[in-house]
């Protein structure tokens, strides 16, 4: 069976989790999709990684794609201010024209992720984004580790 998510033309403001993420998506089934296209995500925080969206993928031949979204004011606490993203397993994620600004977090300012196999970011803006963390990234923070066993870091 495959499941698709699209999240079109919404606006998301002011959610707050204490766990992981204002929106939390968990994919461990094959071949599911999630889509995010103009969509705002706007002051939405967390008390652990993905302010407005933790993305976990385990299952094979997902896809993610995200478009002509705006992530702004986000907060996370440990990773990905606007977005946190991993994937276990052979999956395709696009993320373009997407802009991040003003967003926050230990690390990751933006956008953390830890890919398995093909991505693409592309035409992209990034605009004062902030990381609290030592040795840590204020837009992107990209770890590459197919060998990762758990999820939480």
């Amino acid at each position: 069976m495959i499941a698709r998510l699209k999240i079109e033309e919404c606006l998301l403001e002011s959610y707050r989790d204490a766990e992981d993420g204002a929106i939390y998506v968990l994919v461990t089934e094959n071949n599911n999709e999630l889509e995010v296209d103009a969509t705002t995500c706007q002051f939405c925080r967390s008390g652990g990684n993905g302010g407005a969206f933790y993305i976990s993928f385990s299952g094979l031949n997902c896809n993610i794609e995200f478009e002509e979204s705006i992530f702004e004011s986000c907060v996370a606490k440990k990773n990905g201010g606007a977005i946190y993203f991993v994937s276990y397993k052979s999956s395709r994620s696009t993320f373009e024209e997407i802009t991040f600004t003003n967003n926050s977090a230990s690390n990751g300012g933006a956008y953390y992720y830890s890919p398995y196999s093909y991505s693409k970011l592309c035409r992209s803006d990034f605009f004062n984004n902030k990381c609290t963390g030592p040795n840590c990234s204020s837009n992107v923070y990209l770890k590459i580790d197919p060998n990762q066993q758990t999820e939480k870091l």
